[in-house]
């Protein structure tokens, strides 16, 4: 009996061995397959099946740890779907924004703005609002509709203006502000102090209601453009369906087209204000050459008859003059051709000025014309005890060159050296060659002229400080026609001078062989 007892003991044993062993491995087999396959999800999520989902089976605590994955992995693709979006976006804003600073017009970037900003945005609307009368009103000046473009001047005047306080309020605070239920928005007249996305403390003025409700607007997101401290105007982009509503993607995507638009904005304005003054200055210019034109050749006439008739005056015909007399008359005469070199000269810049200015070029000996002016100076240098030197080479210097206007250079530079050197000092003028180029350069031991200053020598009316403060009679052109005529014979002047030593100014002129011929600016 006992030996029956033991056996049976043994075999209850075994049967509960062997069905503990069945139902771990079961339990075992249940948790390791779900979890196995939870792994092998996560593989492929990150190898970059975002499609993998894992099967919720198995006890609750893998179905939990089932549901969360799955719960990761659709987070992740809307966070991706974001992203995508947001590339999108950035990448067509991008683009417009290219495109909007294309051309420096006011019109033309109002009108890509609205076009881009409603396509990239898929816009129902877009209003662009441009302060005007010193940014205390906010028009609309452009209207665009996603079915009409750009709507026509008389529907966008019916629009009424946005109050200028509330975009101003909203630019210093660097913030947008969205509608987003607008048939209600616009339906509440109660005062709304500080409310997001309010209109000040009074809600929406009554036409603002009205034209909002009109064009069936549901949504809208309003952001202000400037640059600085006071906006320049307001971009709003709006939709008309409920089922569209504005993402914080889209929003933001607005707020940096919008900058864009500001900045390129205020380059145009400013870029437009430039322009226009530009031409007021242009006008006033020619207004001046005109009037300087008319005047010198109304003062010739009358000067060419004094001229002439105080050399009737000097040729004894007329009666013996006293001595006098004649140093009168020699007085005279010094400051009728002063005067007459003086309307000369604004004459040449006149021409200059308007672009008809031109040289009547032939073959002239450099040298000839130097001895000539040398000669033509030389009375005045004696007066004012200025010893007068010329240095020429033997060979001819010939030139395709207009004689006239270099002998007009070589009188001005001449007359120049002699007046702003004192007595006792001396004016040296040297002519030769070197290189294939005729090097004509005039040296006095007067005044000099500053350094800071010399960089300006050669601008029309400019002159040297020293000059002014000693009264030294003259007017600034001299420097700027022997420049122009230099320049006119394709050659270039260059000025050396220090203050208080003396002054040489040296042109380079064109040999004849190596100047393309007879020409003319």
């Amino acid at each position: 009996m006992i030996r029956v007892g033991v056996a049976g003991l043994g075999t209850a044993l075994v049967v509960a061995l062997a069905v503990a062993v069945y139902t771990s491995v079961h339990a075992t087999r249940a948790l390791t397959g779900p979890l196995r396959r939870t792994a092998w999800t996560l593989g492929r999520l990150t190898a970059g099946d975002h499609a993998a989902r894992v099967e919720v089976t198995g006890p609750e605590e893998i179905r939990a740890v089932a549901r969360s994955v799955n719960v990761l992995a659709d987070e992740s693709d809307r966070l991706r779907a974001v992203e995508e979006e947001r590339h999108r976006l950035s990448t067509a804003a991008r683009e417009t924004g290219i495109r909007i600073r294309d051309r420096l017009e006011v019109d033309y970037v109002l009108d890509a703005a609205c076009d881009g900003i409603g396509e990239v945005l898929h816009a129902d609307y877009v209003f662009l609002l441009l302060a005007e009368n010193g940014g205390s009103e906010f028009p609309v000046v452009r209207v665009w509709s996603a079915e009409r473009g750009l709507l026509p001047d008389e529907e966008r005047r019916r629009i009424p203006t946005l109050p200028a306080d509330v975009v101003r309020d909203h630019y210093r605070r660097g913030t947008a502000w969205l509608v987003t239920d607008l048939p209600e928005y616009v339906s509440d007249t109660r005062r709304m102090p500080g409310a997001p996305g309010s209109f000040g403390t009074t809600g929406m003025p009554a036409e603002n209601r009205a034209a909002a409700a009109a064009l069936g607007l549901n949504s809208a997101v309003i952001i202000p453009i400037g640059v600085g401290e006071e906006p320049i105007g307001a971009v709003s982009v709006a939709r008309t369906s409920a089922d569209r509503p504005w993402r914080p993607v889209e929003v933001e995507i607005a707020e940096s087209m919008a900058g864009g638009v500001g900045r390129a904005l205020h380059t145009a304005l400013l870029y437009e204000k430039e322009s226009g003054l530009v031409d007021k200055l242009r006008a006033l210019d020619k207004a001046k050459s005109d009037f300087l034109s008319t005047v010198s050749h109304e003062l010739r006439t009358p000067l060419t008859s004094i001229v002439g008739y105080i050399e009737l005056l000097k040729d004894e015909d007329t009666g013996p003059l006293s001595p006098s007399q004649l140093r009168m008359l020699d007085v005279v005469d010094r400051n009728a051709n002063r005067l007459r070199a003086l309307i000369e000269d604004l004459l040449t810049l006149s021409r200059i000025e308007s672009g008809v200015f031109t040289s009547q070029k032939a073959p002239v000996d450099l040298r000839r014309l130097v001895a000539s002016a040398v000669d033509a100076i030389k009375p005045a240098a004696e007066a004012a005890s200025v010893t007068l030197e010329m240095r020429c080479p033997e060979q001819s210097l010939v030139l395709q060159a207009d004689g006239e206007q270099l002998d007009r250079v070589l009188m001005n530079l001449l007359s120049n050296a002699v007046k702003f050197t004192r007595g006792g000092g001396k004016v040296s003028v040297r002519a030769g060659a070197r290189d294939g180029e005729a090097v004509l350069s005039v040296s006095d031991t007067g005044i000099g002229i500053p350094a800071a200053e010399q960089e300006k020598l050669f601008q029309r009316f400019f002159r040297a400080s020293n000059a002014t403060e000693m009264a030294i009679p003259g007017t600034g052109l001299g420097l700027t026609i022997v420049h122009t005529i230099v320049a006119n014979h394709g050659g270039r002047t260059e000025v050396s001078s220090e203050e208080g030593r003396g002054t040489t100014i040296t042109a380079w002129l064109p040999l004849t062989g190596t100047d393309g011929g007879a020409g003319s600016a």
